[in-house]
């Protein structure tokens, strides 16, 4: 029976930066090769590549998926897995195994509870120090099993659909620097400062206030707005 076929360096590259519009991070899995995942366990529950992507239908027990691989995790940092929950009120878990053999005595796992996820789209970066460890389950060794496993609720169905998953994946955070109320010193301070440094920034402004003491003029105003690439102007919490 065939677990495992491998995808070249150069071809594992080009679906990374596909998959996520930028080439950080290493491609683990894109859960999309029907012919390498196979049900381990699972009763009733099914599994099957309906839109060409892994889905994992629970019906009331805990339902795994496993296939064989080769991989290296010594040394990262993060794995970040994204997938699909169309109905959130029936799921109850979702586990994830990295495992040294077949029989599943040694590995690394991560749980996730319904509560920590969302109906619709999944993102979790999974900080591979949180794993717990069962038998001699260890990062330093070689990962030769992936599993996946869902349980819904007693009773009831939960499917899950598995797009892709990447190891340490870096991405600049963005921050939104907001300043309320269109205070002069807006202008006169925090405009000149992130100006120098390209950073851009929002005022919200309480349009009674303009021109008033304390507050900036229209024409400062104006001159923060026509600052291509930096500040915008919105209406204050309070008018809104």
């Amino acid at each position: 029976m065939t677990w495992y076929r491998p995808i070249d360096k150069k071809n594992k590259e080009l679906i990374l930066s596909e998959a996520r519009g930028h080439k950080k991070g290493r491609l683990v899995e894109l859960f999309a090769d029907n012919s390498v995942w196979l049900k381990a366990y699972g009763g009733t529950g099914t599994l099957t590549f309906p839109s060409g992507k892994m889905q994992i239908l629970s019906t009331g027990t805990s339902i795994a998926a496993r296939r064989a691989v080769l991989l290296s995790m010594n040394g990262a940092k993060t794995v970040k897995v994204r997938f699909y929950v169309p109905d959130i009120v029936n799921l109850y878990e979702i586990e994830f195994y990295f495992a040294h053999d077949a029989n599943m005595t040694d590995y690394m796992g991560y749980q996730l509870r319904q509560w920590a996820m969302t109906k619709g789209w999944n993102e979790f970066n999974l900080d591979l120090s949180k794993f717990y460890s069962t038998g001699g389950g260890s990062w330093s060794k070689d990962i030769t099993y992936l599993q996946i496993r869902t349980k819904s609720n007693t009773g009831t169905s939960a499917p899950v659909v598995f797009d892709w998953m990447i190891r340490d994946e870096v991405q600049r955070p963005n921050i939104i620097f907001m300043f309320d109320d269109g205070w002069s010193s807006q202008y006169t301070e925090a405009f000149k400062y992130l100006g120098k440094y390209s950073m851009p920034g929002v005022c919200a402004v309480i349009s009674g206030s303009v021109g008033w003491s304390g507050y900036c003029t229209e024409a400062q105003l104006r001159e923060m707005y026509d600052t291509v690439g930096t500040w915008q102007t919105i209406p204050s919490p309070t008018e809104i």
